[in-house]
């Protein structure tokens, strides 16, 4: 994907309110544009809120933008992994 395609689904993001980080080279071109010329990726790195309801609204996002759902969890396994981690204090 290009730049223009990612600029496509950051903005896909940002309209359907999803808390995200925008990470990697391709920030480095954002954040500095200085440094882009310095930088080239073919991926876009994100780093997702991990909320159930946050996750949720980026997956859907990103179905709507083209991409596919490569592994997909049963409902218990997806409950299981959308759950808050209560082992750590």
């Amino acid at each position: 994907m290009n730049r223009s395609g990612h600029l496509q689904v950051l903005a896909a993001l940002n309209a359907s309110g999803v808390d995200y980080l925008l990470i990697g080279a391709l920030a480095l071109g954002h954040y500095a544009p200085d440094a882009a010329s310095f930088y080239v990726t073919a991926d876009c790195d994100l780093l997702v809120r991990p909320t159930a309801a946050n996750l949720r609204k980026a997956l859907r996002v990103l179905l709507r933008c083209g991409y596919i759902r490569k592994y997909g969890l049963d409902s218990a396994a997806r409950e299981k992994r959308l759950r808050p981690n209560t082992d750590h204090p």
